[in-house]
């Protein structure tokens, strides 16, 4: 393949989005609890839930009031000042945890080390919000590895709708086949980018047990083989 740029996906394709948020979950549990929440569940239990809760909104900026008041045993005792001191204590919580949690997937620094050291240019597309991409980027200390980012703020779209695909290839202003996409979501970035005309490295590292979907032209086991799979000529070209 005459590869000159890859675009990677943010969560659990180079950080362990879930890992950080079941941790960050179970922190903020804990807080709420030990700030006076009073729920016929235990701490652990908590956590269980309130993960499952953020699966359903992973983005949610209301999570934590939302799990109070439907959780909460003594409803009139819930005033908006007690809602408010326990949530602003499960998020200071959470956001601690998060900050501590959000690295990135073992290789993924060398491979990105190793393939600036190359040239390939480097970008990443992610449904997530642009601030919160930045945060997480900031976070695991990867930020200054990529040229752009591409997120919903940009395009007003989603994956795998064909718009961030060529928004990103627009940006680097290559051809799609001249761009890699590496992802973890089978839909979301081996179809997506597929349809767009990008070619597709499934991040399977990041989906332990998901069928390799048909449209991955690389299965990547960690990141670091995409070191391998990209050779030296290809990038000095790019």
């Amino acid at each position: 393949m005459d590869i000159r740029a890859v675009l990677w996906d943010l969560d659990n394709t180079l950080v362990d989005f879930l890992r950080m948020k079941r941790t960050a979950s179970d922190a903020a549990a804990r807080s709420m609890i030990a700030a006076g929440a009073d729920f016929a569940f235990s701490a652990d239990e908590a956590g269980d839930i309130l993960f499952g809760a953020y699966l359903q909104d992973i983005e949610g900026d209301r999570v934590f009031a939302d799990f109070l008041r439907a959780h909460h045993r003594q409803k009139l005792s819930l005033s908006q000042h007690n809602v408010d001191r326990i949530t602003a204590a499960a998020v200071n919580a959470y956001l601690k945890a998060k900050m501590l949690q959000t690295e990135p997937y073992p290789g993924v620094r060398r491979t990105l080390v190793e393939l600036t050291r190359r040239g390939l240019r480097m970008a990443v597309l992610t449904d997530a919000p642009r601030f919160k991409a930045y945060q997480r980027l900031e976070a695991a200390g990867l930020v200054d590895f990529f040229e752009f980012i591409v997120t919903f703020d940009e395009t007003g779209e989603r994956k795998p709708h064909e718009k961030p695909f060529r928004t990103a290839v627009e940006l680097f202003n290559l051809r799609p086949n001249e761009v890699l996409m590496v992802g973890d979501w089978p839909e979301r970035d081996m179809t997506g980018a597929r349809n767009a005309g990008l070619r597709t490295a499934w991040a399977a590292y990041g989906k332990p047990g998901v069928p390799t979907p048909p449209e991955a032209d690389w299965v990547l086991g960690n990141a670091e083989e995409l070191i391998r799979r990209l050779p030296v000529a290809t990038a000095r070209e790019a």
